[in-house]
């Protein structure tokens, strides 16, 4: 719609200045219209990949959150001894080991 608008400013620009001017006009108009809709269209592209990447991310955080959350032990506070007993003879295990690996980047595959 914008390089339509901007064929036809052109178009009319040009028409002040004769015939052939008026064709000049239209068709420097397209051309602004046509190199705004591409940079336009690059920079929509630019934010869904931003998106498509932060998505994966929030993915695997809430993969990695229920992966630790299912892992986890509910610890029972009877008594500070049952505490300290259960802590000796079975150290917890670092989160990170309970953690899966990032996904990996995936290449574009629009065209």
């Amino acid at each position: 719609m914008l390089t339509v608008a901007l064929c036809l400013l052109g178009l009319v620009a040009g028409a002040a200045h004769g015939g052939i001017a008026a064709f000049g006009g239209a068709l420097g108009g397209l051309a602004a219209g046509l190199w705004v809709a591409s940079q336009s269209a690059a920079r929509e592209r630019a934010v869904q990949d931003k998106l498509r990447e932060l998505d994966d991310k929030a993915r695997w955080l809430y993969e990695a959150l229920n992966a630790q959350q299912q892992g986890a032990r509910p610890v029972a506070h009877d008594s500070a001894a049952d505490g300290a007993a259960d802590a000796a003879a079975d150290p917890p295990e670092p989160v990170a080991s309970a953690m899966p690996a990032p996904p990996a980047r995936t290449p574009r595959t629009d065209a």
